[in-house]
């Protein structure tokens, strides 16, 4: 089975992933009131920020001749960049929309484990090889659905 994914790919998603979600944590915080909401949102906008630039880096360090053997695929490629644009529009469309927390934090979690579900299903696509970089990734994204779920407990929602 030839791969249909280079790393340097998923690495670039997940550089647009940390923008978007670096953008919504960073308007939740200023909308939300409760001190404790405002902090742990601030606090998951700068993690964000600083998955995006351990991203940045590591393309540096990649190449596309990483994962030899793959070949383009324009309906992949097609899908990711709708993908990036529809979350981008739907992220800004509905930070306005976010004066209820409760769908606040829900809408991020859901996020959150969309962004899971992604990346565990190009682990099918990818090289062996690149599987650990695409499991630190996954590891990330679990540590923000425990903040939201921890955070909406302690909101009582």
């Amino acid at each position: 089975m030839s791969k249909i994914f280079y790393l340097s790919e998923i690495i670039n998603f997940a550089i647009e992933r940390e923008k978007e979600a670096y953008t919504l944590y960073t308007k939740l915080s200023e909308i939300t009131d409760p001190p404790k909401a405002k902090q742990i949102f601030s606090l998951l906008a700068k993690e964000e920020l600083h998955h995006q630039n351990y991203y940045e880096k590591f393309l540096e360090e990649i190449s596309k001749e990483q994962t030899p053997g793959v070949s383009q695929n324009q309906e992949y490629q097609a899908y990711i960049q709708e993908l990036i644009a529809d979350q981008r529009k739907y992220s800004q469309d509905l930070v306005l929309l976010l004066e209820d927390r409760s769908k606040a934090i829900k809408y991020a979690i859901a996020r959150e484990k969309d962004s899971i579900l992604f990346y565990v299903g190009l682990k099918n696509y990818v090289s062996p090889d690149n599987h650990s970089s695409l499991d630190m990734i996954i590891k990330t994204e679990e540590k923000h659905i425990t903040k939201l779920v921890e955070l909406k407990s302690f909101l009582n929602l």
